[in-house]
């Protein structure tokens, strides 16, 4: 069975207005997600979900579908991400009777996941015979470390192992929102991309930079140039 990746693009943006077609090396935000998903190969159709003319234009450059404009409603800086899935889904069993055996989810704020994640993350569900993955990166600042004021006093966000030392404090991860990858006949179920018992797919963390702010874009660039160069 085909499965399904679903890039999510609205037109809109608080952070940086225009953010899916704002350059980052030169390119469209949004190209290297597409291509992500593209050189990854695999056995899956790639849908665009926008509400704007000109995103879903760039996008048809490749050989993606966007077959629709997505409703204002899904389109808005409240709209959560699972009614904007529902609506896919919605629409291509209604329309070409097609019900994919993943959704794969790849969201373009994060332009450094590359092919070779998303195809190790799609073998890793599929050899684990799992019904969700997420993926993670090591956190920089551990929770063991961060506390809250009480009164006078304080307490652990995460109490600190007996045994001193970071060598010791459990491993802990950040979800990324690089890869959600879940089984259709479990989000349509439960309405969520995963539960407890989904798997971690742990990337670095220059893999795993998240882009909503202006510095977040500058900083970006300066890091998608300064590996550009140490390539040549």
């Amino acid at each position: 069975m085909e499965s399904l990746i679903l890039i999510p693009a609205r037109g809109g943006s608080k952070g940086i207005p225009g953010k899916n077609l704002a350059l980052l090396g030169g390119k469209p935000l949004i190209e290297h997600t597409i291509r992500a998903a593209l050189d990854a190969g695999l056995p899956a159709r790639i849908c665009l979900t926008t509400d704007d003319e000109r995103i879903r234009e760039f996008g048809l450059t490749f050989p993606v579908e966007a077959p629709f404009l997505r409703p204002a409603e899904l389109s808005q800086d409240g709209s959560g991400m699972i009614p904007v899935i529902q609506h896919a889904l919605q629409w291509y069993k209604h329309n070409e009777n097609f019900t994919p055996r993943f959704l794969i989810l790849l969201q373009p704020t994060c332009p450094f996941r590359t092919a070779q994640n998303v195809r190790e993350a799609y073998q890793m569900i599929i050899e684990e015979n799992s019904h969700a993955l997420i993926s993670v990166n090591p956190v920089n600042e551990h929770p063991c470390e961060y506390v809250v004021q009480e009164g006078r006093g304080f307490s652990y966000v995460m109490d600190p192992p007996e045994l001193p030392g970071r060598q010791n404090f459990p491993k802990v991860y950040f979800i990324n929102g690089a890869i959600y990858m879940v089984a259709s006949s479990f989000f349509l179920r439960q309405g969520t991309l995963f539960d407890k018992k989904a798997l971690l797919y742990v990337m670095k963390q220059n893999e795993s930079l998240d882009i909503d702010m202006p510095e977040q874009l500058d900083f970006a660039n300066w890091f998608y140039e300064k590996t550009r160069k140490q390539k040549e």
